[in-house]
């Protein structure tokens, strides 16, 4: 079997700066580049690939910087695979705001989950200068095959500066959606909204804030969803440190949230930014901190964290078998099943993605990828999915 070929037939691992690149060969360090994704209309500044997600056969790819609507009021594009001797990625739709304009960052961050797409445009001014906002697109499937704006969420208390959109997650109903900014608990301390779709329509369910929460926390400026649990970050918390950072567990019973947890690493120190990047699975909690300094400063780790029962604990730390200062490892995060993928964005000057799995109990490097053609400032690995 050609390596073309075992790369087709191995599930898509990683998606950014329009790079779709798959693991080929356990345990060797191998790579295999699938596809280069631009945009059709792409242009400077466009900042395609700045967030992803990908649910199945669907890769959706952020260009917040996109000027359609006005200078960086942002679009957001679908992809679909079809498979074929070879398979391909195929545009599908570019997605934008109906009420889209200018300094909307509309694909700030997005999520997706079945035919349901949520983006956040963070700088949208309905509730104030960069109050924030979200957007449900939804695809119909048995029908005309489109992508359609289904709904704009929007919390009931914003406020200029709250940035709600900054960070989406996104699971069967659910949806969480940060506001890095929000003042509840503080000037910046920030907060989580969660929103439930029932009735045809997504109604606001609740809003999260960490216990302690304090001034320039950003509580919020990362989220993920699994089931009935909600993981938010918080980087810029002072637990162990000046911007140590934090996560956070919030579990739902009925309509209720309640926190059930506050993790923090083992080994935690000021500026390591834990909780700039998280993930969520199956009672698996995958969370960076780009600026550890274990392997050199802003050298970067990774941590894991499983739940027994009620109890969290750290797992396991990660670590890039080339670790090098700068490389800001943990930038970026996402797990499935056993799989963790974790980007390094300055890596080498160009970035790249680093896939562990989970097996007889340990978690071990199997993968580093890196684009064919990397370039200084390419920044691959800035975002994974």
């Amino acid at each position: 079997m050609s390596n073309h070929s075992l790369c087709a037939t191995r599930a898509t691992l990683v998606a950014t700066a329009a790079l779709l690149l798959a693991a080929a060969g356990s345990p060797v360090l191998a790579q295999c580049e699938f596809a280069k994704l631009l945009a059709a209309d792409g242009t400077a500044g466009a900042a395609f690939g700045g967030n992803v997600a990908v649910a199945g056969d669907v890769a959706v790819i952020a260009a917040p910087g996109d000027d359609e609507r006005g200078e960086d009021a942002g679009a957001t594009y679908v992809l679909r695979f079809r498979a074929g001797a070879p398979g391909e990625w195929v545009p599908e739709a570019k997605l934008v705001a109906a009420d889209g304009v200018a300094g909307d960052r509309f694909g700030s961050a997005v999520a997706i989950t079945g035919d349901v797409i949520l983006i956040g445009a963070s700088g949208v001014d309905d509730g104030g200068s960069e109050a924030g906002a979200a957007y449900v697109f939804r695809y119909d499937a048995g029908g005309s095959g489109t992508w359609t704006e289904d709904a704009k969420l929007l919390p009931a208390e914003a406020g200029a500066g709250d940035q709600f959109g900054c960070a989406v997650a996104l699971a069967p109903d659910v949806a969480v959606i940060g506001a890095r900014g929000a003042g509840i608990g503080g000037s910046a301390a920030g907060a989580a909204f969660v929103f439930r779709y029932g009735g045809g329509a997504w109604q606001p369910e609740a809003r999260l804030l960490a216990t302690d929460a304090g001034a320039g926390d950003h509580f919020g400026a990362t989220v993920a969803v699994s089931s009935s649990t909600a993981l938010i970050g918080a980087a810029d918390v002072d637990a162990a440190g000046t911007d140590s950072g934090a996560a956070y567990v919030f579990r739902c019973s009925g309509a209720d949230w309640s926190q059930e947890a506050k993790l923090l690493p083992v080994d935690g120190a000021g500026g390591d930014h834990f909780a700039a990047a998280i993930a969520l699975t199956d009672g698996v909690a995958l969370i960076g901190a780009p600026g550890a300094d274990a392997n050199g400063a802003n050298a970067g780790s990774g941590y894991v964290f499983r739940r027994d029962g009620a109890v969290w604990s750290q797992e396991s730390r990660l670590v890039a078998s080339d670790a090098a200062a700068g490389d800001e490892f943990g930038c970026a995060v996402s797990i499935s099943g056993d799989v963790a993928a974790l980007g390094a964005r300055f890596k080498d000057g160009v970035g790249g993605v680093y896939a562990f799995r989970h097996a007889g109990g340990e978690w071990a490097e199997e993968a580093a990828l890196s684009a064919a053609e990397g370039r200084v400032g390419a920044e691959l690995g800035g975002s994974v999915a």
